[in-house]
Formats: C-alpha cells, sequence, structure tokens
C-alpha cells in the first residue's frame, strides 16, 4: 500500500547526517506520533524535520516524509514539505516530478464537495482546487485583511448576495469558515462570472479577484481571444499577479490529474 504507517517510516527514515537537530531520529519520532495524535504541533514539527532533511541534503529520507505527509498530514504541512524536497532541485524541469509529487504540492482535499459543486455549476473542479490553493492553501479558517473568510475566501458582502440569490436565510459570516458553504458559495460565484465573458476563464477569475466590472473593463475586443494580451490590460498588481498564480496552479493540477 503506499499509504506508509507512521512505524514504517520511521523504522526506513534514515536521520540527516548534517542535521541541525541534535536528535534526529527522535524528532522524526516525534514528529509522526504528533500527527497520529492529531496534535496541532504536528504541522511545526513536519516542517522543521523536512527544512532539517533539506539542510542536510537527504532528498531519500526527505522524498519518504513528503509521501507519508500526503496521506496522514493536513494539505498545507504536506505542501509545504513537498516543496522543501522541490527546493533540493530548484533548477530541474518541474514538468518531470513525479505524478506523487505533483499531487502532493497540488492536492485536491473535500473531494466530494468540490465535484458535487462544479457539477452543477459546469466548472472544472481543477479550476476550484487552483483557485482555493491560491486564496486560502486549504485552510478552512483563513482570514484577509479584507475580511474574505474560508476556502475560497469570500468576502460577507457577497457571501449575503449569494445567499439570497441561493435562498439561504438562515446564511451568517461565519458560515463562509465552513467548507461546505465556502466551497458551494465560491464556486457559484465563479461561475456566475463566466457567461458574461463567454465562458472564457482568465476573465472570470480576474472577475473573481478585481471585480466583474474591472473585468470587463479589461476586455478589449480581441483581448477576449487572446490570454497574454488580457493578462497584459490588468492595471491592478495584485489581480496580474492573482491571475498569474491560478491559472499556473490550474496547469500544474492538469498536469497532475492526467487532464
Amino acid at each position: 500500500s503506499p499509504i506508509t504507517s507512521s512505524r514504517q517510516i520511521t523504522a526506513t527514515l534514515t536521520p540527516p547526517t548534517q542535521s541541525k537537530i541534535q536528535n534526529p531520529k527522535s524528532e522524526i519520532e516525534r514528529a509522526l506520533a504528533l500527527t497520529r495524535l492529531g496534535d496541532g504541533r504536528a504541522s511545526t514539527a513536519l516542517r522543521a524535520l523536512a527544512q532539517s532533511m533539506s539542510d542536510a541534503k537527504d532528498a531519500k529520507a526527505l522524498a519518504e516524509l513528503v509521501s507519508y505527509a500526503r496521506y496522514h498530514a493536513d494539505p498545507l504541512t504536506a505542501m509545504r514539505v513537498a516543496q522543501a524536497l522541490v527546493s533540493m532541485d530548484a533548477t530541474g524541469d518541474p514538468f518531470k516530478r513525479p505524478r506523487l509529487l505533483l499531487k502532493t504540492l497540488y492536492p485536491t482535499p473535500y473531494s466530494e464537495l468540490v465535484a458535487q459543486e462544479s457539477e452543477t455549476r459546469n466548472v472544472d473542479p481543477l479550476v476550484m482546487y487552483a483557485l482555493m490553493r491560491q486564496e486560502s492553501q486549504f485552510i478552512p479558517g483563513a482570514r484577509s485583511r479584507s475580511d474574505a473568510r474560508g476556502l475560497a475566501q469570500v468576502i460577507p458582502s457577497t457571501g449575503e448576495g449569494i445567499a439570497q440569490q441561493l435562498g439561504d436565510t438562515a446564511f451568517s459570516a461565519d458560515d463562509l469558515f465552513l467548507p461546505h458553504v465556502s466551497i458551494r458559495y465560491g464556486t457559484y460565484y465563479l461561475a456566475s462570472n463566466l457567461p458574461q465573458f463567454d465562458r472564457k476563464l482568465l476573465p472570470a477569475l480576474a472577475a473573481y479577484n478585481g471585480g466583474p466590472g474591472n473585468a470587463a473593463r479589461w476586455l478589449a475586443g480581441s483581448a477576449l481571444i487572446d490570454p497574454d494580451l488580457y493578462a497584459e490590460r490588468i492595471d491592478i498588481f495584485e489581480t496580474e499577479d492573482y491571475l498569474g498564480k491560478v491559472y499556473t496552479n490550474y496547469g500544474f493540477y492538469k498536469l497532475a490529474y492526467g487532464r
């Protein structure tokens, strides 16, 4: 089975020989025990262990830790452990990375919720994963400086409007921290912007971040069918940066999951 147990990985991991951790074997056991117990300190312990292995240039041990984290840690922690492994080969071709590593870097949590809402709204589920990876890094309790909340980072005022359209009369702003609400509302909002842009993804994503008015303003005839030209016309740095990162995420999701 690809799902490695904590006992198995403790036995196979080779403690880094040049680690900054004073007792590597003990730290391995502690990190895996905390993960197994669901202790909140597990994320810090696993990330510190991954950094130690990276510093020691112990790619084999770190690869084993990535495999373990993928199946046992939360998505963000697993992503960070995988990024530590990638950093050891920063100049390598990202398109030639092993499929398991790509799937750890680009995970698909809440799969049933995402699949259901994406099918309902006729949205590629991989787009929603690409969006959530950038918006919240899959942290349900994420909250931005602009008060955007949850996995899909919907702001309360937008959430209230969506709730009215969906008939959710009992909606409250804190509901956006609930995965099933955030995914439902985020998918609905993205899908609602697609028709006015001829279902083109880039302007719809730009509307998600910068607002439909700005997304429409950046359109100018041929820009609708020219992604590069459209991106160049975005005059809000945050939206330009956001669009590039989400679209890159989407490309790697398609690569990792064979679509």
